[in-house]
């Protein structure tokens, strides 16, 4: 009885780890992603310098940027997000820091899909993501202008966005 039993885990278990599921229909799987990829955002000021780089002048700190969203009873609820240094990725370097938000597909419904960034004392700008049917954000609004894409998605399904701050 005991062979059973292992036997009969054994191959459940093989089984669910070798599920592959839609990531449009998420299920429990090993072997597929637990969350749809979030995006980057690399800030600029109009020269093109980069604004997260600590090496200049003017720079915004981590503790001075703040990504929130707004929930169905007005209330704000700040939102998870990291400054990723650059980076070579295979033979393509990224050399510029960026604002990693890894959550917005998952709060896209709880914030109805506006999302905000404030840099420092100013006020916030209002971020609208819009996604494909995999998921993955394909257009960035940022106050109701759409923001340039980085031509080379240095990771395939997570894409980067360039902010350009006036």
């Amino acid at each position: 009885m005991k062979k059973i039993a292992i036997v009969s885990m054994i191959m459940f278990m093989a089984m669910m780890g070798c599920m592959k599921s839609e990531i449009v229909e998420p299920g429990i799987c090993a072997c597929s992603p637990v969350e749809p990829p979030g995006i980057s955002l690399v800030v600029q000021n109009e020269a093109g310098d980069d604004l997260l780089n600590e090496d200049r002048d003017e720079f915004y700190s981590k503790e001075e940027i703040t990504v929130f969203g707004v929930d169905k009873n007005g209330k704000q609820v700040d939102m998870v997000f990291s400054i990723r240094p650059p980076f070579t990725y295979e033979d393509i370097k990224f050399e510029y820091y960026t604002v990693v938000l890894p959550h917005v597909y998952g709060l896209k419904n709880e914030f109805n899909n506006k999302m905000f960034i404030r840099f420092g004392d100013n006020d916030p700008y209002e971020l609208k993501i819009s996604f494909d049917e995999k998921q993955t954000a394909n257009q960035l609004l940022i106050n109701d202008k759409e923001a340039a894409r980085v031509e080379e998605d240095v990771l395939k399904d997570w894409p980067v966005f360039t902010f350009v701050l006036k």
